[in-house]
Order: structure tokens, then sequence, then C-alpha cells
């Protein structure tokens, strides 16, 4: 388990929220053979309503069903859900992904990822791909 304080922080253009927004993530696990494992995350962060631009806070929460291929290689399958606390115009949305994990080496890894919306106001579909460095 873990307690990983965040923020986002303003970089301007359309990815940006014009200002700094911090967050507190509870994150957990446990290995239940293997093969599988299990994971969460419980997450409150402040956030920005899209269509008013006022600041409200955000709950997320996530379930994580993860299988081990081999030492270098896995897979997960992952529900999460965004439930806006005193948002104007934003409502809870619900979302599944799945995707495979590659271990480079001890300290590098490559990730990619698809999901789709579970609810109406939901993404449709989105992906991605990821890398991750340790030092």
């Amino acid at each position: 388990m873990a307690l990983v304080p965040q923020m986002l922080v303003p970089v301007g253009g359309d990815f940006s929220a014009g200002r700094i927004l911090p967050g507190l993530n509870w994150l957990y696990g446990w290995d239940l053979s293997d093969f599988w494992s299990l994971a969460g995350s419980t997450q409150y962060n402040v956030s920005v309503d899209e269509l008013t631009a006022k600041v409200h806070g955000e709950f997320a929460q996530s379930a994580t069903l993860g299988q081990s291929w081999h030492p270098r290689v896995g897979s997960y399958a992952e529900w999460f859900m965004l439930a806006p606390n005193g948002a104007e115009t934003e409502i809870t949305e619900h979302y599944f992904n799945g995707g495979f994990i590659f271990r480079v080496n001890h300290n590098v890894q490559i990730d990619v990822r698809a999901g789709t919306g579970l609810s109406d106001q939901a993404t449709d579909f989105f992906s991605g791909l990821g890398t991750v460095f340790r030092f």
C-alpha cells in the first residue's frame, strides 16, 4: 500500500486547467498467486468543471485484475469510475480497460492499453502507450 500525493500543474494549451490541481491517491494490491494479482486505487482530486470552469472535488475508484504470463510480460483488466463532487455540469463516468505490460529490463517498462466507457457520459473509446523509467 502507498499514499501518493499528486498535482496537475498548468502547462498551457488545451490540456491545462490553468491552475494547480492537487490530489491524494491510496494505492493497494495483493498477489493472489504466481499468475493472478488484485489491485485498486482510491483517489480524491481537485478538478475543474469543463463547461463552467469552476473548481470542485472528484472521487475516483478502480479495481484491477492482473495476470503474469512471463516474468517480463503481463496483462490486466480494470474497471474505474470518476465521480465529481460539487460539479455543476459533470456527472459520474464508468470505464473498462485492459492492456499489456512488457518489462524491457529491471528499470524500464512499456505498456499498451485500450478501453471503453460503460456509461452514457463516458468517453466511447480510448487507447494509449506508456513507458516507465525507474531511477
